[in-house]
């Protein structure tokens, strides 16, 4: 089984949630509204098929272990975070309902900005 690093950039709409919604000047893009989680949409790099994932999802798996994944795929996946150093903070993962490739996210949360929000950031990605 081969461990392949996913290609954040290309395989999902937006690396951070919420955005920057503040805006000085009309001519600053979009506001975005602080109290609506926009989310984070993961493409499979294989099959293309797409998977939101709300706020809660990354909630329920802050600072979790639990896997989707076998125990085989499981242990693969962390021998590979820690040979290689990865720094990881929390992860969630899943078989694309498609193709069924493991797939394993790994993020950072918290709470912070000026209005108290509920903040994450992808931080990289793995397949097998």
């Amino acid at each position: 089984m081969t461990i392949e690093k996913i290609n954040i950039d290309d395989c999902f709409n937006i690396r951070s949630s919420p955005r920057l919604f503040e805006r000085f000047k009309p001519t600053d893009g979009p506001v975005y509204d602080p109290q609506t989680f926009e989310q984070i949409t993961y493409r499979c790099a294989d099959c293309k098929y797409q998977i939101a994932f709300g706020d809660r999802g990354f909630q329920k798996h802050t600072g979790s272990k639990f896997t989707n994944l076998t125990k085989v795929e499981n242990d693969l996946l962390d021998n590979f975070v820690t040979t290689n150093k990865l720094e990881q903070k929390s992860f969630l993962d899943f078989y694309c309902p498609t193709c069924k490739k493991p797939t394993r996210i790994y993020f950072s949360d918290g709470w912070g900005g000026k209005h108290g929000d509920y903040l994450v950031g992808i931080d990289f990605g793995l397949t097998i």
